[in-house]
């Protein structure tokens, strides 16, 4: 980049940079650019100043913009004097931000200058699902996501859950080959859940399996995953679901509660193993629209080879409750 005694204004074909030519300031501040906030956020300037053959200065500044204010820094500094010859200043009105520069030895002052306009990004963040809130209480997602440009993958999982108004979701598990790509939000909107993802640059693609479970479920079996019916549970345990050890050693759960008269929600993972003689229960995660679990979750061997999951509420009222076991695994 270089400048010569005399300028011209020029600007390329998709105005993001522009040469400014040959405008005179003196010691009171005079436009030498302007630019509307909706438009462009920041601009960095080279600005070169020339008083009579000898006196010159170059300088780099940077104005930035949110549409109400207007901030402004300059440097670093050249001259051929002892003192910088100019000093720039910013202003709004209207939307239209006015960049100035004043002489501080108060002579005429040819200001020349280069441009390069910047716009923020917009909000890239984007519904990665979305279903009728009327139609389920919460959902369980395994995301894969792939950084298409650089080669690297995150893997998370969440937990989703609504109390008809609000909506509640926990990150958790996620490993990086680099950093993390995605961050997850949701929020309702309309009649329908929204689970969000926000990625941390470009070119993000993004996969996900999912879970869904609803306030009134049918019971349903396949070979290794089964759908448990709808069950009230109070202070006391009630069992939510068995397996036959001769058949299966461990299953995971997806469990989602609501109680009604409260209007809370909650969904939880658990896994249950046995050794054929005694049944082991491990609370995973768990998101809710309470500060504490609505559920506490056991596990029991019968003796012979009956695996029984129970939920009891935490809170001694009664909670209709929803299981789902998405795998189940033999030794």
């Amino acid at each position: 980049m270089a400048f010569a005694d005399t300028e011209s204004d020029e600007a390329t074909t998709d105005s993001t940079r522009k040469v400014i030519g040959n405008v005179t300031t003196s010691s009171t501040a005079t436009t030498f650019d302007t630019f509307q906030s909706s438009d462009t956020d920041a601009v960095h300037y080279v600005v070169c100043g020339q008083n009579g053959a000898d006196e010159k200065f170059i300088c780099e500044a940077t104005v930035v913009t949110d549409g109400t204010g207007v901030f402004i820094s300059q440097g670093p500094n050249v001259s051929t004097k002892g003192t910088d010859m100019l000093e720039l200043t910013a202003t709004i009105s209207g939307g239209t931000v006015s960049v100035k520069a004043s002489s501080t030895s108060g002579a005429s002052t040819a200001v020349s200058a280069y441009a390069v306009r910047l716009k923020a990004p917009a909000d890239n963040t984007t519904t990665l699902d979305s279903f009728a809130h009327a139609d389920y209480r919460g959902a369980k997602y395994y995301i894969s996501a792939d950084d298409t440009i650089n080669g690297h993958i995150s893997n998370i999982e969440c937990l989703v859950v609504h109390d008809g108004t609000d909506a509640y979701v926990s990150s958790f598990n996620e490993h990086n080959s680099h950093n993390s790509l995605i961050s997850l939000t949701a929020d309702i909107s309309g009649s329908n859940l929204r689970l969000l993802a926000t990625p941390t640059s470009a070119d993000i693609k993004m996969k996900f399996y999912r879970v869904r479970l609803a306030d009134s479920e049918s019971g349903s079996s396949g070979t290794d995953f089964s759908t448990m019916a709808s069950s009230t549970v109070s202070s006391s345990a009630t069992a939510i679901d068995t397996f036959v050890d001769t058949e299966f050693t461990g299953a995971h759960y997806v469990v989602v509660a609501r109680n009604a008269s409260e209007g809370t929600s909650e969904i939880q993972e658990a896994t249950v193993i046995t050794n054929g003689t005694t049944a082991f229960v491990s609370h995973a995660n768990y998101v809710s629209s309470k500060s504490t679990p609505m559920l506490t979750l056991s596990a029991a061997h019968d003796g012979s080879s009956t695996v029984t999951l129970s939920a009891a509420s935490t809170a001694g009222g009664s909670r209709g409750s929803r299981a789902c076991r998405p795998v189940r695994w033999s030794q």
